[in-house]
C-alpha cells in the first residue's frame, strides 16, 4: 500500500469517528435536530463506503504512521526528543507561549514553519509544502 493511501485511510477513519461522535451528541441532546442528524448520517455513510472502497483497494499492507516513528526510533536510532527540540526551538516556543495558536517560522538549516494549534505543533512546512 502506497504511504498516500494509508494517510488516507487514517483520515477517513478520524473523520468517521468525528461524524459517530456527532451523531450521538444530537441523538443525546434535549431536543435532537433530526435534519442536522440527517445530513451527518449521510456524510457517514459515504465515509463508510470510501473507506469500503480503499479497503478493498489494498494490494499490501498498511504500515502505519506510529509503525513508521517506531522503526525510526528503534530501528535507526532516531533520537525523538532531539526531534522535538529541533521542531520546536526554546526561542519559537517562548514566542509560542506569548502568542498562542499561529504558524512560526523557525530557521533550522532549512527554513521551515510549525504550525500550532490549541497548544499543539500539528504540522510543520517548508516553501515546497
Amino acid at each position: 500500500m502506497s504511504y498516500n493511501k494509508a494517510l488516507l485511510l487514517k483520515r477517513l477513519r478520524t473523520r468517521r469517528g468525528v461524524l459517530k461522535r456527532t451523531l450521538k451528541a444530537i441523538y443525546n441532546a434535549e431536543r435532537p435536530d433530526f435534519q442536522y442528524s440527517g445530513r451527518v448520517r449521510r456524510e457517514l455513510d459515504a465515509v463508510e463506503k470510501e473507506i469500503g472502497v480503499l479497503l478493498r483497494s489494498l494490494d499490501g499492507i498498511v504500515i502505519t504512521e506510529h509503525a513508521i516513528l517506531r522503526y525510526l526510533q528503534r530501528v535507526k536510532g532516531l533520537d525523538l526528543e532531539a526531534v522535538v527540540n529541533e521542531i520546536v526551538p526554546e526561542t519559537v516556543e517562548d514566542a509560542i507561549l506569548e502568542l498562542g495558536d499561529g504558524s512560526y517560522p523557525v530557521d533550522g538549516g532549512t527554513p521551515y514553519r510549525v504550525r500550532i494549534r490549541n497548544g499543539l505543533a500539528v504540522t510543520v512546512t517548508t516553501g515546497h509544502t
